[in-house]
Parts: C-alpha cells; sequence; structure tokens
C-alpha cells in the first residue's frame, strides 16, 4: 500500500468530521510522514508505525469523546465452483470462437502499427525528397518548375506520413485497448461479481 492509498482510507474512516478537521488530521499525518520520509525511512515501515487508517481514525474519534463507528466489514467471496460442463464449454468456445476473433484482432492493432511505421518512413522520404529535389533536378536541368513541382511533392509526402503516424498510432492504441477489454470481460467477468 502506498502512503496515498493508506490517506484516503483514512480520509473515508473520518466521514464523521468536519472538512477543517478532516483536513487537519490529514496535515498532520502528511507532515509526519514527511519527516520520516527525509529521515530515510521507508514507505513501508512509516505506515506500519501508523497502523492501519481505520484505526488511526477510530483513536481519534476515541481521544475526541467521540462514539466511533467500526470499520467496515468487508464481505467474503463464495467461493465459485466451476463444473465440468462449464469447463468444457469454455474451452469449445476458446478453441472455435474466441482464438480466431483474437487473432484476427491482434492482426489488426499489427496493421495499424504497420501503418504508423509506413506513414513515418514516409515523413522522412519526403523530407529528403523536399531537401534534395532542388540539387538533383538542377543537375540534370530542369526548369524552376519541375523543381517546386519536386520540392511540392516532399512536402505533401511529409504531409501524408505524419497524417498516417497520427492515425495509426490512434487506431493501434484504441484498437488494443479495446481487444485487452474483451478479453477481460470474457475471461475474468466471474471475478467481478
Amino acid at each position: 500500500m502506498t502512503f496515498k492509498e493508506w490517506e484516503r482510507r483514512l480520509n473515508k474512516s473520518l466521514k464523521d468530521c468536519s472538512k477543517e478537521e478532516k483536513k487537519k488530521i490529514l496535515d498532520y499525518y502528511r507532515e509526519i510522514y514527511g519527516d520520516k520520509l527525509d529521515a530515510g525511512m521507508e514507505e513501508e515501515r512509516i505506515l506500519d508505525e501508523f497502523g492501519a487508517p481505520e484505526e488511526c481514525a477510530n483513536k481519534l474519534l476515541v481521544e475526541e469523546g467521540r462514539e466511533s463507528s467500526p470499520p467496515p466489514i468487508k464481505k467474503e467471496r463464495k467461493s465459485s465452483s466451476v463444473s465440468p460442463a462449464q469447463i468444457v464449454g469454455m474451452v469449445f468456445l476458446t478453441l472455435t470462437v474466441l482464438i480466431p476473433i483474437f487473432a484476427s484482432l491482434f492482426a489488426v492493432v499489427v496493421g495499424f502499427a504497420s501503418v504508423a511505421l509506413a506513414g513515418g518512413a514516409s515523413a522522412i522520404a519526403g523530407v529528403v525528397y523536399a531537401v534534395f529535389a532542388p540539387f538533383l533536378f538542377g543537375y540534370y536541368g530542369a526548369s524552376f518548375w519541375g523543381i517546386f513541382t519536386g520540392v511540392g511533392v516532399g512536402i505533401a509526402t511529409l504531409g501524408v506520413g505524419l497524417i498516417l503516424v497520427v492515425f495509426g498510432y490512434y487506431a493501434t492504441k484504441y484498437t488494443a485497448i479495446a481487444t485487452i477489454w474483451l478479453f477481460k470481460k470474457i475471461y475474468f467477468r466471474r471475478e467481478q461479481r
């Protein structure tokens, strides 16, 4: 657990306190935490000394003469047993449907990443062409308009390449996120209930 998490739990445990009291208490613990951290103490050891945030909140409320509510009791999860039929069904579904779907989604992600890479290569080629076109066309005796056209083609290639990089990046990112989300929904839905 980090100090931020500890502090968040302490804040929740002080729900009966006013905003000013909460701020005072949280500032107090922040100051102690900072001092101990500056003294070279590790975060884990500091939090061990503080104890559970709910216990700290209860001690503070009891010291002030308030009746504290006990920390909320977490409900224990019922162990979910999976029947052999469910296992066989999930294996069948995975082999026949889900592997091809995830393979296709992976291919789409790789395709979008390839678009981004190709766009980057096009952008670099456009810059090189725009810089060297005047020299190349001048060497072969092209007119001003030929050189101008060569530079324009290089700049246009740069622009198209940059558009492809941006499109490929975001398409790759969001397709990958959607694929991971779908995978979690299918395979870990029992743990979320």
